[in-house]
């Protein structure tokens, strides 16, 4: 069989026939952390960090709905064309943190402390999918100084609706009014729906080490003045969720907390970057929210225990990485691309060993750093 067409992984069948094994997530403290400006453009800093601040009750109810002025706007589910850019700057930024020497024999330079590289969106993505029947994905990987790294590819996604657009714009006027910036200039600027503050962080599941990037807001720090290096690194955060009211065929209102959907989004969400809980911001069809509520991961996951499984949501992440992993321990390539496509018609799994005619996306200035020649 063509190996553009060789089945890696049937997922009903492994639903079926799939052991439990109880993974645990298991998170260590942030490694580092970088920013991602408006424009897309890496920061090897804090300047996106932003903290929580509840309005006050005479400031409610929150207006969502006012036509979003930004230069750049968000079009799809993720920045696919950035690979994993952003990261890469921010390892070698953080080389003490981050990077080990390269231990093979007659080899010399530097390696990642994991086996695993990625970002968050990708894991977010594969613990969702058991229970996501209809989102196609594209994962693709290269096996680098023995590290995996992998990232998503746009698997011929559509640009998202005017309804999606809509509610991006909501999303990203709710973080403008609970979110500030530290920095003056930026607390009094108009709403950004592209920058990001993210950490570096490392997790476990039970003997598999991954680092990856996460864009995370609302840190809870009382104090105006910037926190410093260390401080940074020890932040509580607490992210605000949009929901929404729906309106019933009487015209009048009921409320949709959130479906199962966006409860398995938010809960992979909060096991990946540690967090507890969120608030929860219930919006009307004109855009107006009353109030913020606080919500658990707990009873996200409580929920919606009829719709989806924490425990294989965490099984699965845990079993593909792994089988990755093992699939492509004999090459140690930065031009040898693997691709994992996941048809969610046919609910499978297929891999294909790259033809060369896509471009590595470990960058020769990355190389460069790691095999010891700048």
């Amino acid at each position: 069989m063509d190996s553009s067409n060789e089945l890696f992984l049937n997922l009903e069948e492994y639903k079926k026939c799939a052991q439990k094994v109880k993974v645990l997530i298991e998170l260590e403290k942030p490694l580092a952390y970088f920013s991602v400006s408006p424009e897309r453009f890496y920061q090897g800093n804090a300047s996106q960090l932003r903290s929580l601040y509840y309005p006050k009750p005479k400031a409610f109810p929150l207006y969502l709905s006012a036509p979003l002025k930004c230069s750049y706007r968000k079009t799809s589910n993720h920045f696919y064309d950035e690979y994993l850019d952003n990261l890469l700057y921010g390892i070698c930024d953080n080389s003490f943190e981050l990077l080990c020497p390269f231990g093979n024999k007659g080899s010399h330079g530097w390696r990642v402390r994991a086996p695993l590289v990625c970002q968050l969106e990708l894991l977010q993505t594969l613990m969702c999918t058991p229970f996501r029947p209809n989102e196609n994905w594209l994962i693709l990987a290269i096996n680098y100084r023995d590290t995996v790294y992998l990232c998503l590819e746009n698997p011929d996604e559509q640009p998202w609706t005017e309804d999606r657009m809509r509610r991006s714009a909501m999303e990203t006027m709710l973080k403008h009014q609970v979110y500030k910036a530290f920095n003056e200039t930026q607390a009094e600027g108009s709403p950004e729906e592209c920058s990001e503050f993210n950490y570096i962080l490392n997790c476990r599941l039970n003997d598999l080490s991954v680092i990856y990037s996460a864009p995370i807001n609302g840190a809870v720090f009382e104090s105006s003045e910037a926190p410093s290096h260390s401080k940074i690194l020890e932040l509580m955060f607490l992210e605000c969720k949009l929901g929404e009211k729906l309106r019933r065929m009487d015209g009048g209102l009921f409320t949709e907390l959130y479906s199962p959907e966006e409860a398995l989004k938010w809960w992979t969400e909060g096991q990946l970057k540690g967090a507890k809980n969120f608030m929860l911001a219930l919006a009307d069809p004109y855009g107006r929210v009353q109030s913020l509520e606080p919500i658990s991961c707990e009873k996200l996951c409580r929920d919606s225990k009829d719709n989806w499984s924490a425990d294989f949501c965490q099984q699965f992440l845990s079993q593909f990485l792994g089988q990755v992993r093992e699939h492509m321990k004999n090459v140690n390539d930065p031009s040898t691309i693997y691709e994992f496509n996941y048809v969610a018609q046919k609910r499978c799994i297929y891999w294909n060993k790259g033809s060369g005619q896509r471009l590595s996306f470990i960058p020769d200035w990355y190389r460069l750093i790691l095999e010891g020649n700048e």
